[in-house]
């Protein structure tokens, strides 16, 4: 599916499909479902990929595999966040960024966070004007969970925003720059910039 022959991706999905279920591994078939989902978003079958996806999430919820669950929410999210249902899109994200801290993968939290940005950012606009939402809007949500992923990878590399960068999956600027834009309070975390000498 990555190179767009989604046909033959679905007939090989159907085999490994087969092949688990007659191994009776249940966890296995998910992930496979899961991979089928994303091969329905790619084909812009929202609906069944969020279905398919969503299934996935709830077998692998009863299993101890947890970054194929990761996989599953975030796949998920994205289904939803492309079906217009951005609020429990942005739960299912928020939901796969607690597992992935939970398994000390903060570089896999980050690509989470990423994919929420890039599914929910352009579309919160158009949502917040026709919306009655009470208390936070989206996008002061999608603003505190930005914040709360810097702060803990902050905390995790001692201040060190290169490490902090690595963790969350985005380069040295990035992070630079979200720092001393959208989060200038976090700045007080960050260990002192060195100031490089001039050569002569």
């Amino acid at each position: 599916f990555q190179i767009s022959r989604c046909r033959e991706a679905h007939e090989h999905l159907n085999l490994a499909r087969r092949i688990f279920n007659n191994l009776k591994d249940k966890s296995l078939v998910a992930q496979v479902d899961e991979t089928r989902a994303r091969v329905f978003l790619k084909e812009n079958r929202n609906v069944e990929a969020e279905k398919v996806a969503r299934s996935s999430v709830r077998t692998l919820e009863k299993s101890d595999m947890q970054l194929p669950l990761v996989e599953a929410l975030t796949t998920h999210g994205t289904a939803l966040a492309r079906l217009g249902n951005y609020v429990i899109a942005l739960s299912t994200f928020r939901r796969a960024i607690d597992v992935s801290q939970q398994i000390g993968s903060l570089h896999r939290a980050g690509q989470v966070a990423l994919t929420a940005f890039q599914e929910l950012g352009e579309r919160l606009a158009i949502y917040e004007k026709g919306s009655g939402m009470s208390g936070k809007s989206l996008s002061e949500e999608i603003h505190a969970l930005e914040h709360d992923l810097i702060k803990h990878s902050l905390a995790a590399s001692d201040g060190s925003v290169t490490r902090a960068a690595k963790y969350l999956g985005i380069s040295y600027q990035e992070l630079n720059y979200m720092l001393a834009t959208r989060h200038k309070d976090l700045l007080k975390y960050r260990t002192p910039v060195r100031k490089r000498s001039r050569r002569q």
